[in-house]
């Protein structure tokens, strides 16, 4: 990654900011980035995504502040962590814009209180007073600081540095860290309805699009630091090349207990950068820093900018403990290799595997053609230690991806629910919510409910066919780059007795259910919001 202090490393053809029609960006400017890291002094189970539920935790903690929302941006890299013990530890990012910079330091001095300073004991609330201050280090240095007065200026010329290396690019993705809510144009919301006011499919997404979303995000910040402001002008140049993108619906519950929905988009978008502008180029490199979109102050619409010859620019903050850290605690490994099909856990082997796959060492084996006997399916089935460690793997993910899940969405091996403080679960290694006998009383019940008609189909070879770039895509999408995504994708693509495969997720993976049901979440959404009543187990649906 591109730090702060080397971009100017990277400038080949400096390029000189001009204001011909651009938006006063530098009246935004300079930005101050801390990584704040607090300790849990009794357990929590955020959702999939922190941003929500930190922000109002936040917001709580300093009280009624005036315009937070044009100063203060938030990045929670801890997403996809669903559970958290006494003693373990929490990082955030949190971004000031010129101005905020007394805001920020309300806030720090506030989390320093901590817990003395926070009513909220609900221990249905994952940040409450639960929570003390452990350090804060400057994003961009990485060095410990006292006040925000110690932070590293992102500074207008900064902003120029870090555009003089993207300007030297035909192409780069655009990666989605939060969901982002983009409005549709005017025209075509005009018949629909609350979030169908906004880009879900890649059909309703263009250049175009996304280039006057930014422009709006960043005039509107403008708006209290300007009088006047330029009048913004489409480009209908077809830049998007490719988007892998999904809807995620998400919500949220306000102070009167009322759900408000607060769904977006994710995944990744190619873009064709020859010739853009200068002054876009200005726009997409500070967007990453303030977001994009609607509900961008509760840390939704940021994305990272990333290209094969630069990478990333854009420093992040990664989680305190990774995913596969979490996943190789050794009695998640013991309750793991159990669950396989042996009466009593190697140790040995396991602290061994468990070393392997911590220090990166870990060899992806050949997977092995089975027939299985009740349907005659061609199975491809992992060694049995690779086995223990997908299952430990699955023993992580599946809390945070459950979230997601609608009630009428089952699998076949599920893994059951957390169950004790170490992150083990129990012997019983199927979910009864999301059993095969569940599913089937589910149907009975729309039945019983009048839904008499009833459709019934499966998906044609689905596990063989998933892309493995849209996996990557979702994968990248709830847990960014934890290791764990790289050990997924490996499992994933492995080979079946020496031949390699072209995609598909294999039939015999202790992951694949799990991610199966996460690939056809959309799909999920999609009949949920066509007003039907379905009832999906894997690949097979009923529609009534």
């Amino acid at each position: 990654m591109v730090r702060y202090n080397d971009l100017s490393l990277f400038i080949r053809n400096p390029c000189r900011i001009t204001q011909t029609i651009m938006l006063p960006i530098q009246h935004l400017l300079p930005l101050r980035a801390v990584n704040i890291t607090l300790q849990f002094t009794a357990s929590a189970k955020p959702r999939l995504f922190h941003q929500l539920a930190l922000t109002a935790w936040l917001r709580h903690l300093i009280g009624d502040v005036p315009h937070y929302e044009k100063y203060i941006i938030l990045d929670a890299p801890e997403n996809g962590h669903t559970f958290y013990q006494k003693g373990d530890f929490y990082r955030f990012t949190l971004f000031a814009l010129n101005g905020g910079e007394d805001l920020l330091q309300q806030i720090l001095n506030a989390l320093s209180r901590l817990p003395n300073n926070v009513k909220i004991r609900d221990e249905k609330m994952p940040f409450r007073n639960n929570l003390i201050f452990h350090e804060a280090d400057d994003l961009l240095t990485g060095e410990p600081i006292q006040s925000v007065a110690e932070l590293t200026l992102y500074s207008y010329e900064t902003l120029q540095q870090e555009t003089d290396i993207w300007i030297q690019h035909d192409q780069c993705w655009l990666n989605w860290i939060s969901p982002a809510r983009l409005l549709l144009p005017k025209s075509e919301r005009r018949h629909k309805k609350n979030e169908n006011h906004f880009c879900r499919h890649r059909s309703q997404l263009d250049f175009a699009t996304l280039n006057n979303r930014l422009y709006d995000t960043l005039a509107e910040l403008l708006r209290q630091r300007v009088d006047e402001l330029p009048a913004r002008q489409t480009d209908e140049t077809q830049r998007l090349e490719m988007a892998d993108v999904f809807w995620m619906d998400y919500s949220y519950y306000n102070n009167q207990g009322k759900e408000k929905p607060m769904g977006g988009l994710l995944g990744r978008l190619l873009l064709d950068t020859e010739n853009m502008p200068l002054e876009q180029w200005c726009y997409w490199v500070l967007g990453q820093y303030v977001g994009i979109g609607q509900r961008r102050s509760f840390g939704w619409g940021r994305y990272q900018l990333e290209s094969i010859e630069t990478g990333r620019t854009m420093p992040r903050a990664s989680a305190k403990t990774s995913l596969l850290e979490l996943a190789c605690v050794q009695e998640n490994l013991e309750t793991a290799y159990l669950e396989i099909g042996e009466e009593e856990a190697d140790v040995e082997r396991l602290i061994h595997l468990r070393e392997q796959l911590l220090q990166d060492e870990y060899t992806i084996p050949t997977l092995h053609k089975q027939i299985l006997k009740e349907d005659s399916r061609l199975l491809q089935v992992p060694p049995f230690f690779d086995r223990v460690a997908q299952r430990a793997v699955a023993q992580v993910l599946t809390p945070a991806l459950d979230t997601l899940f609608r009630n009428r969405v089952y699998s076949k091996n599920s893994v059951s629910e957390q169950r004790s403080r170490n992150r083990v679960y129990s012997k019983n290694s199927v979910s009864e919510r999301r059993s095969r006998h569940s599913a089937a009383q589910m149907i009975q019940r729309t039945y019983q409910a009048g839904y008499q008609w009833v459709f019934e189909s499966d998906i044609d070879d689905f596990f063989d066919n998933i892309q493995w770039s849209r996996l990557y895509s979702r994968l990248t999408a709830f847990f960014g780059d934890d290791a764990v995504v790289d050990l997924v994708m490996g499992w994933m693509s492995a080979t079946v007795e020496g031949k390699e495969r072209k995609a598909g997720l294999p039939q015999g993976s202790p992951l694949s259910p799990l991610l199966a049901n996460m690939m056809l979440d959309d799909f999920d959404s999609d009949l949920e919001t066509a007003g039907l009543q379905f009832v999906r187990f894997a690949d097979d649906f009923v529609v009534s």
